[in-house]
């Protein structure tokens, strides 16, 4: 009787696995740069905000890191005309975290200086070349 071994596989070794995982973390980062990149001087509320939940469906953005950005899509705001999103106004977000940081700063608001800069840090990191 002969056994038949066509598809087996012998289980994977501690360094099988790690030079998978290698690879793979390799093949991310080097990905990681191709994702297409946007224009944060010239972008709706809007376009923020779904450029957002894109990145976060990607796997390319932490809930954590989109917090600052969701502040400056005006979600949630008080301002009727910030969180006013359907009207399609392009504006310069990096100039928006900037006025928040520097009014959480004379504010002395440690927190949403943080936030701000933390989104400041975001849109430098996905933003298009110039």
């Amino acid at each position: 009787m002969k056994i038949e071994r066509a598809g087996y596989q012998a289980p994977k070794t501690g360094a099988d696995v790690a030079r998978d995982r290698d690879a793979a973390g390799f093949g991310a980062a080097l990905n990681a740069g191709v994702s297409p990149q946007s224009d944060f001087a010239q972008m709706s509320r809007s376009e923020l905000f779904d450029w957002m939940n894109d990145r976060i469906k990607d796997g390319k953005l932490s809930m954590d890191d989109s917090t600052g950005i969701l502040s400056l899509t005006g979600a949630g705001s008080f301002d009727p005309q910030a969180a006013d999103k359907g009207n399609g106004e392009k504006v310069n977000f990096f100039q928006i975290a900037q006025d928040g940081i520097a009014a959480a700063r004379h504010r002395k608001d440690g927190g949403s200086a943080a936030i701000y800069q933390s989104a400041l840090l975001v849109l430098q990191r996905f933003q298009a070349p110039r």
